[in-house]
């Protein structure tokens, strides 16, 4: 869901969620995310989801600022 970052309304649909990407090379850039993801996992870097629940309505203002809050906390707990 788009909130004022371009000019879009509505329900999106964007290559890797990203509106301001280049979406000419998915599969150059399938292929190199696939690389590093894999790199990392091996490596044990935690990987994860980013849920900041900006595109609903009610939460777009106080969904970013509680998943900011939730992943400082979880790496001054892990770190």
């Amino acid at each position: 869901m788009s909130m004022g970052a371009t000019t879009a309304t509505g329900l999106q649909e964007t290559y890797f969620v990203n509106p301001f990407g280049v979406p000419e090379y998915p599969e150059l850039h399938d292929k190199l995310a696939q690389k590093f993801f894999n790199l990392m996992e091996s490596k044990g870097v935690f990987l994860g989801e980013f849920r900041t629940q900006l595109g609903i309505e009610d939460r777009h203002r106080q969904g970013p600022y509680k998943a900011a809050r939730s992943l400082v906390k979880f790496i001054e707990s892990n770190f």
